[in-house]
């Protein structure tokens, strides 16, 4: 369900439910901006939204998709997503760490907007802090191990 600003409320993004339907990662685009310090000790706090499948169980493509995370303890909803691949089982990584989405806008000490270049590291170590390898499997389930191993 949708508040009235027509987001989702914390208790349904903290939910471990399966929603109904799963938004594309490029929706993130459409978010407004947050700016953040990232060497502050102000720590964002991300719940998965939804992981996407793109590639489903074909022989001979490897299993990808996307996933998104919402941050929770923003004032302005923070997302970021970024794509994935299965190369083994219960094995997944990243497809590029230089293509994650977001509308996060990392701020240096002066307050300036880095780069995407320069923020990448900060971007990249929010990515890593989360259990989204854990939730990529979880949804995978076990057919795509199993159709993993038949190969």
């Amino acid at each position: 369900m949708l508040n009235s600003l027509g987001r989702h409320t914390r208790a349904q993004m903290q939910s471990s439910q399966p929603t109904l339907f799963a938004p594309s990662a490029w929706t993130l685009r459409a978010w407004p901006t947050v700016f953040w310090h990232a060497k502050d000790d102000f720590k964002l706090e991300f719940v998965h939204l939804c992981t996407n499948v793109t590639r489903e169980y074909h022989p001979h493509e490897q299993i990808s998709g996307q996933s998104l995370w919402a941050c929770t303890n923003s004032p302005n909803p923070a997302g970021i997503a970024w794509d994935w691949i299965l190369i083994a089982t219960d094995l997944v990584a990243l497809s590029d760490p230089m293509a994650i989405i977001t509308n996060l806008r990392v701020l240096n000490p002066s307050g300036m907007v880095l780069s995407t270049d320069e923020a990448a590291p900060y971007i990249n170590l929010l990515v890593h802090g989360l259990p989204w390898q854990t939730e990529v499997l979880r949804t995978l389930g076990p057919s795509a191990k199993h159709q993993l191993t038949r190969h």
